[in-house]
């Protein structure tokens, strides 16, 4: 139990300072960007803002790695995986990440560019380490919390997955109609829902044969395509 908790308030910690820049992004740049309200007339606002999302995501992040440190060993799981097999999958990695890359683009990135295009980082700097936080950040919450969490109550690894890509992609309509994106019930939302749906099953697959640093990895592959949009 002292080395879940010694891990888990080792990888909360280190997501706590990355996700301070991002938040940061998100509520100084560009909810100022989106709104008419400037920030001079509305600081206070904006800074519990800040600080209640920094805590929201470190309550996830904890709760994600307790679970997933937890529930991983007692389902007999991959955890982490195999640092060895991750370095000998490089091909895969490289293979697969394009793959959804791809995925992603046709059925997210396309239309968003087109219709929201201010959705996307506006930093270089922030925007280098973007692939590597959403990558640690989404695979920790969806797979290592959600899936393992799903696996524990249902006993059955598939609807796990299933259900968990559900939730997950349910939860990122919601993100994305929180900030005034695909508000409407259309078929913009309709393809960007399925294309989250293909991304989380396979990456759920993905982390509970070969663990999550398989996951983030392939991931992180997938995310480098930011880099490529923002100059688009």
């Amino acid at each position: 139990m002292k080395k879940v908790l010694r891990n888990s308030f080792a990888l909360t910690l280190l997501m706590f300072l990355f996700s301070i820049p991002y938040i940061y992004y998100f509520y100084y740049v560009y909810l100022a960007r989106m709104t008419v309200v400037s920030f001079a007339t509305e600081a206070e606002v904006y800074m519990i803002g800040f600080l209640q999302l920094l805590g929201l995501v470190v309550l996830v992040i904890s709760v994600s790695s307790l679970i997933g440190f937890t529930g991983s060993e007692k389902l007999g799981f991959k955890g982490w995986g195999d640092w060895q097999l991750i370095k000998e999958s490089l091909q895969k990695i490289l293979l697969f990440g394009i793959i959804i890359a791809l995925v992603t683009y046709l059925f997210r990135d396309y239309h968003l560019l087109n219709e929201f295009r201010s959705y996307y980082p506006s930093s270089v700097i922030l925007l280098s380490g973007t692939p590597l936080y959403i990558s640690i950040f989404k695979e920790l919450c969806a797979r290592f919390g959600l899936v393992t969490l799903l696996a524990g109550v249902f006993k059955t690894e598939q609807l796990a997955i299933i259900l968990a890509a559900i939730i997950f992609a349910i939860a990122q309509i919601a993100v994305y109609q929180l900030i005034g994106i695909l508000t409407q019930f259309d078929w913009l939302l309709l393809t960007v829902l399925i294309g989250e749906l293909i991304v989380s099953i396979f990456l759920g697959y993905l982390y509970l044969k070969k663990g999550l640093g398989m996951s983030v990895a392939v991931s992180f592959v997938a995310n480098l395509r930011l880099m490529l949009l923002f100059f688009v």
